[in-house]
């Protein structure tokens, strides 16, 4: 993880759907991995499925809070469905610039599943 930077992913999959046949993590990669004001970054989120079967992907939610300032929305995963034993970017930003009054930034993605499973991240700069 990039100085600064702390993720802390969770997986949940809702009862009645099998978790081994759901194993897998949502990372994020940070790039430049320690920004300085006026630098351009991007962010990109992968779904790595750790199992032996696909996992089908629905719809995601992506809350970006920068100075405490919220912006929040539904939007369409880059990748459909991860193969097993593979990675899918499910979301990447446009180039961004880091400005100079940035105090606090975080980005948290929730991944759902078809089958309403969801994988969670949440990466914070401090």
């Amino acid at each position: 993880m990039p100085p600064g930077f702390e993720d802390t992913p969770e997986v949940n999959v809702h009862q009645g759907s099998q978790a081994a046949a759901l194993p897998g993590e949502l990372v994020f990669e940070f790039d430049p991995p320690s920004p300085k004001p006026g630098d351009r970054y991007r962010v990109s989120a992968y779904l790595l499925n750790e199992g032996a079967q696909p996992i089908k992907l629905d719809t995601m939610v992506v809350t970006t809070t920068i100075n405490g300032k919220k912006q929040q929305g539904r939007v369409t995963p880059s990748a459909s469905v991860v193969a097993p034993r593979q990675q899918a970017v499910v979301y990447r930003t446009r180039p961004t610039v880091w400005k100079t009054d940035t105090e606090s930034w975080s980005m948290e993605i929730v991944v759902y599943t078809s089958r309403r499973g969801t994988y969670t991240n949440t990466l914070r700069w401090k």
